[in-house]
C-alpha cells in the first residue's frame, strides 16, 4: 500500500522533527566535520557489524569472538588494500583480480562461513578504508554552505527550520558514498513544504530524498525514497 504524504503526517502526527539527505553532490566540506569522520568513521562502522553480528550468533554458535573478528579482518583488509592502493582499477579487473576483497570471501580469505554476516564485515571495512582516502583528498572549508543547498526559493523555509546537519556514510536506510543528512523541526511550514510532494516518493522531484521523521530522537517513520520503499510499506517496521 502507498500512502499519500498527508496520511504519513499523519499518522505520524506527534512527531518534532525529520530529516532529508540532500542530492547535491558534495565538493567541499567543513574541517569539523572532516575530522569527526576521520576519527569515527570506522568506529561506526564497527557498531553496525555488532549489530549484525548479535543477530547472527543467535542462530549461529560456532562464531568467533566478535572482536576478534572484526580486528582480525580490519587487518586483513588493510593489507588487502594497501596492496591495491594506486593501481588501475580496470586493468585489475581485467587480469581477473578482483580489487574489492568482498569478491574473495570464501576463496582466499580467512574467514567466509556464514557468507551472510562475514561478508559485511570484508566489504564494509574495505569502504571505510577507500571512503577515507577520497575523504582526505575533499577540499575543506569553515561552514557548511546552506546558499548552494537551499539555492531553490520554494526550499526557504526549510532553510528557516534547519535544527543540525550531519555528513555521513550511514544514513537511516541506507551506507555508501558520503551523504550530507539535514534535520528540521517538524512544524506547520514544513509541513506545508512536505505536501508539495504527492508522497514521500515523490521527493525524487527536489534537491533533498530518504525522508525520516522522529519524536524526541527516536526514528519513528524511514523511507529511502531512492529506492522506492518505506517502513510503513515494507515488512520491516519501525513503528512502535
Amino acid at each position: 500500500m502507498e500512502y499519500s504524504m498527508n496520511e504519513i503526517l499523519d499518522i505520524f502526527s506527534n512527531c518534532d522533527k525529520f530529516s532529508l539527505t540532500s542530492t547535491i553532490p558534495i565538493t567541499e566540506i567543513p574541517k569539523k566535520d572532516k575530522i569527526k569522520l576521520l576519527n569515527n568513521h570506522l568506529n561506526d562502522v564497527k557498531q553496525h557489524l555488532q549489530d549484525i553480528y548479535n543477530k547472527a550468533s543467535q542462530t549461529e554458535t560456532s562464531l568467533p569472538e566478535f572482536n576478534v573478528l572484526f580486528d582480525d579482518i580490519v587487518d586483513e583488509c588493510t593489507k588487502f588494500y594497501d596492496n591495491i592502493r594506486g593501481k588501475d582499477i580496470i586493468k585489475l579487473c581485467n587480469n581477473g583480480n578482483s580489487p574489492f576483497i568482498g569478491d574473495h570471501v570464501g576463496k582466499d580469505t580467512k574467514y567466509s562461513e556464514p557468507l551472510k554476516l562475514i561478508w559485511p564485515f570484508y566489504h564494509n571495512i574495505q569502504q571505510v578504508l577507500m571512503s577515507d582516502d577520497n575523504l582526505i583528498n575533499l577540499s575543506e572549508c569553515n561552514e557548511l554552505n546552506t546558499e548552494k543547498i537551499f539555492s531553490d526559493s520554494k526550499d526557504k523555509i526549510l532553510k528557516e527550520n534547519l535544527l543540525s546537519y550531519e555528513f555521513t556514510y550511514l544514513t537511516h536506510c541506507t551506507d555508501g558514498p558520503l551523504q550530507l543528512v539535514l534535520y528540521f523541526l517538524l512544524n506547520e511550514n514544513t509541513k506545508k513544504w512536505l505536501l508539495q510532494f504527492e508522497n514521500d516518493y515523490d521527493l525524487g522531484n527536489s534537491n533533498f530524498e530518504d525522508l525520516a521523521i522522529y519524536n524526541k530522537g527516536e526514528i519513528k517513520f524511514s523511507s529511502c525514497t531512492h529506492e522506492l520503499f518505506n517502513s510503513l510499506d515494507s515488512c520491516f517496521s519501525l513503528i512502535n
